[in-house]
Formats: structure tokens, C-alpha cells, sequence
């Protein structure tokens, strides 16, 4: 027992190698911290909070204000009647276009039979033509290939639109397939077209060897002037009365051409009396349409109104 016990001393004793070694460190396992990058310090003015409440409080005021109420109300009804004036002006123009046109109609049917006699009637180009609709110097009906060049500029004052003219007429159109019946400006100008279709002065009279050409606008509103002129087909009549004869034309064709092909439908040699209605295609609002509609037709009769 005594040799054990001196043995188990001894072993109490003895260092403990495994407790006491030292840790190995690699370099691997070495991390190196690095120092905190420490953003710059901004300067704030303490009086810059203090402005946006006030600049609210300012906009918060005036939004209350009777007076801010006041002009948002008087700004409402501005709009609200330049709107309103856009959308009815045009169906003033054109109730006032129709009723001239009827007014002249009517007087020529009043006439006697034989009368040569010309109506005319004065209007205010404003009763008739939709804000920058009149050009005196430049119709695009008129068959040229390319437009006249314009006038070479000279010191005396640009001379201002009429702001009356006069509207003429001396005969009546009909074309029974489409229910047309009107009468017919013995002129083509920019503020006649409003109103009437227009015979095109360079063409011979009804009856006269040759192409008698009329021109008229396409009108938006359904049956009005050549708005239907697209339904008109070969067979189909057109009478002119004009000063104390009836001329009853034969529809032969109906084409739609492009704006530089006109001139060769209007100044056809024809050595018959024949016919050719113009009208842009298609109906649109706003702008020139790009293409043209002739209906073309010889003399079928013509005979003296009793």
C-alpha cells in the first residue's frame, strides 16, 4: 500500500504536459481589424428646419384663402366657356352656312321659269368661315400640279381678309341618287366653298363643248354639299338648271385620284359637253385630305324650262 500510495504522489505531482501546452496560432487564423471609417461631420444649420413649416404654413394660408377660392372659380368658368365656345362655334358656322345656302335656293326656285337674273347675298365672313378657313390668295381646289409661288415680298401693308363678301349664285344642282339639291356659286373661292359647291370660271358654261367643272367641299355633316358624292354611280343623273334651261348629264365613272392628276380631268379636250364634279377624299375635320374624288359625265339632254 505505502508504494502505491508514494506512486499516486508522485503522479499528483507530475505537471500535466497535455493541460499545459500552448496553443498553436497560424497566420491564417490571424484577422486584422481595421479602424472605422468615420464619415465627415455635416454642419446643419439649426435655422433650416425652422423655413419648411413656415413655407407650409404660407401655402396652407393661401390655399384657405377666399380670395385663392375666388381665382380657382373664375379660372373654372374661363375654361369651362372656351371650351364651350370650341365645341359650339363650329354648329353656329354651320347652321348659318346651311340657311344661306337655302335662303339662295329658295329665291332661285322663286324665279320665273326663263329668268336670267343672278342672286346674291352680303355676309360677315365670320358667320361663315371657321376660324382661319378663308386664303385669298391660295385655294388648294384650284387643278394646278404644284402650288403658285407666292408674290415676291414689297413694302406696301399686307392687305386684310374681307370681313364681308358676297355670295352669288345662278344655278341649281341636283343629283337624285344622294337627294341633292343646291345651289351653285358661278365662282370657286375660299369663302363661297363654305357656303355652295362652285362652278370653275376657266371651265365652258353647261351645254358648251368641253369639261364644265365644278368644285365643292366633302362636308362632315351627312348630306351636305358633295358629302355623298362616293355613292354616285355610272347611270346616275346630274341636272343643272341654270338661266331658263335644264342640262341632264349620264354619270361614266367615278375616281379617286391624287392632287397632281387633277389638272388632266379639268382640262380634258372634250369636243361633247361633259361634266366633272371635285371633292377632297375622305371626309376628315381637320386638314387637307390627301386625295381628290371626280365623277365624270357627258350631256345627256338639254332642253328650255317653260
Amino acid at each position: 500500500m505505502t508504494d502505491d500510495k508514494h506512486e499516486a504522489l508522485e503522479n499528483k505531482n507530475e505537471p500535466n504536459e497535455k493541460a499545459m501546452r500552448k496553443p498553436v496560432v497560424r497566420q491564417t487564423d490571424v484577422v486584422t481589424l481595421e479602424p472605422e471609417k468615420v464619415s465627415p461631420v455635416v454642419e446643419i444649420d439649426a435655422e433650416e428646419p425652422e423655413e419648411l413649416p413656415e413655407k407650409t404654413g404660407k401655402l396652407k394660408t393661401l390655399w384657405n384663402s377666399r380670395a385663392f377660392s375666388n381665382a380657382l372659380v373664375v379660372l373654372s368658368v374661363i375654361f369651362f366657356i372656351l371650351g364651350a365656345y370650341f365645341f359650339i362655334k363650329p354648329m353656329i358656322i354651320h347652321r348659318n352656312q346651311d340657311k344661306i345656302a337655302q335662303d339662295l335656293l329658295d329665291r332661285l326656285k322663286d324665279q320665273e321659269p326663263g329668268s336670267t337674273d343672278e342672286i346674291s347675298v352680303d355676309v360677315d365672313i365670320k358667320d361663315i368661315n371657321p376660324p382661319g378657313g378663308y386664303v385669298d390668295d391660295y385655294d388648294y381646289f384650284t387643278p394646278t400640279k404644284t402650288k403658285p409661288p407666292l408674290a415676291e415680298p414689297t413694302e406696301a401693308p399686307a392687305t386684310k381678309p374681307p370681313t364681308v363678301v358676297t355670295i352669288k349664285t345662278d344655278s341649281i344642282m341636283r343629283i337624285p341618287k344622294i337627294n341633292l339639291e343646291i345651289a351653285i356659286a358661278p365662282d370657286v373661292n375660299a369663302a363661297s366653298l363654305w357656303v355652295l359647291p362652285g362652278h370653275y370660271p376657266p371651265s365652258p358654261q353647261p351645254g358648251d363643248n368641253g369639261v364644265t367643272a365644278y368644285f365643292g367641299h366633302r362636308m362632315y355633316g351627312k348630306g351636305r354639299h358633295f358629302n355623298r358624292l362616293n355613292e354616285v354611280a355610272p347611270g346616275d343623273k346630274i341636272e343643272i338648271q341654270r338661266k331658263g334651261y335644264l342640262y341632264t348629264y349620264v354619270v361614266e365613272s367615278s375616281d379617286i385620284i391624287e392632287p397632281p392628276e387633277l389638272g388632266k380631268y379639268v382640262y380634258e379636250t372634250s369636243y361633247r359637253p361633259r361634266i366633272l364634279l371635285v371633292t377632297c377624299h375622305p371626309i376628315q375635320t381637320t386638314g387637307v385630305p390627301k386625295y381628290r374624288m371626280v365623277v365624270r359625265g357627258v350631256l345627256e339632254s338639254a332642253e328650255p324650262i317653260s
